[in-house]
């Protein structure tokens, strides 16, 4: 606003010094004018005259230059004009410029500052994904390794079953097999037994014989003697079969045949039984008891 004020004052004072000089210019036309209208005088001398007409022309010299300092000041005035107007416009332009400018670089650093943080979001996405997988991962592997131990366990514990299982069986079937060897080492035990009880038995009852015949033939028959008459002994024997002593533990009754029948046994002495002829048997003889019925 002050600016358009400065020029309009300018164009007013411009104006105001056009019409001043126009003034004293007509002035001096008029006074000069009136000059030309004095009658000459009587002098010889022509120097007025010349002087009034270098006055006219100095008149219109000056009006000339004022015309023309007018016209340069008008120039002079566009020009500078036309230079302010481009000044301004240059400034306008610089200043649009650097606005514009300004403007780039804010949008340029807001950018810059949108894409650091869109990059820094992108950055922390990617470092949650990343943790997020990692803890994904770790779980799974997690996971996987329980699932791994579960499984081995698992399997340690079907194989410790098995084997227990296994061991279990191998125990009943060696049980069953050592009971079935048991019975049937009993049974052969038994059925050996049974015959050597029954070949002892038979062994048992022929050394008896032979004991018995060999006392009856050493018997003397004492006169006090009756048929029916008996007496139990104890006799003790050697290995070689040696009687070692006799006892009567029941008597007869008879003294006289209680005597007889000692006598009867040591008279027989070695009786037919050792341990080289009875082996195993003759334990049963080492000691016994013979009941002693003669033949009368």
């Amino acid at each position: 606003m002050f600016g358009r004020f400065w020029k309009a004052f300018n164009n007013a004072r411009a104006i105001v010094l056009a019409v001043v000089v126009h003034i004293i210019a007509i002035g001096i036309l008029v006074v000069n004018m009136e000059w030309l209208d004095v009658k000459p005088s009587s002098s010889p001398k022509s120097a007025p005259i010349q002087a009034k007409v270098i006055d006219r022309t100095l008149v219109e010299k000056e009006l000339a230059r004022i015309e023309q300092e007018k016209k340069d000041r008008q120039a002079e005035k566009k020009r500078k004009q036309e230079q302010a107007e481009k000044e301004k416009r240059r400034a306008a332009e610089l200043e649009k410029k650097r606005k514009a400018e300004v403007e780039r670089k804010k949008e340029l650093a807001e950018k810059q500052k949108q894409e650091a943080k869109r990059k820094k979001a992108v950055e922390l996405k990617r470092k949650k994904e990343l943790a997020a997988k990692k803890k994904k991962e770790a779980e799974a592997k997690k996971k996987k390794q329980l699932a791994e131990q579960k499984a081995a366990a698992e399997k340690k514990r079907k194989q410790e079953v098995a084997r227990k299982k296994k061991q279990a069986a191998e125990a009943a079937k060696r049980k069953r097999i050592a009971a079935e060897q048991r019975r049937q080492k009993e049974m052969e035990q038994s059925l050996f037994r049974a015959m050597e009880d029954e070949e002892n038995e038979s062994r048992r009852a022929q050394i008896t014989g032979l004991i018995r015949a060999d006392i009856q033939n050493n018997y003397y028959i004492p006169p006090t003697a009756k048929k029916g008459m008996e007496c139990l002994m104890s006799i003790r024997l050697l290995p070689s079969g040696d009687v070692q002593s006799v006892q009567i533990i029941k008597s007869s009754g008879s003294k006289a045949f209680d005597k007889a029948a000692e006598d009867a046994v040591f008279r027989a002495s070695p009786l037919p039984v050792s341990v080289s002829s009875a082996g195993k048997l003759f334990n049963e003889f080492r000691e016994f008891n013979f009941r002693f019925i003669p033949d009368l």
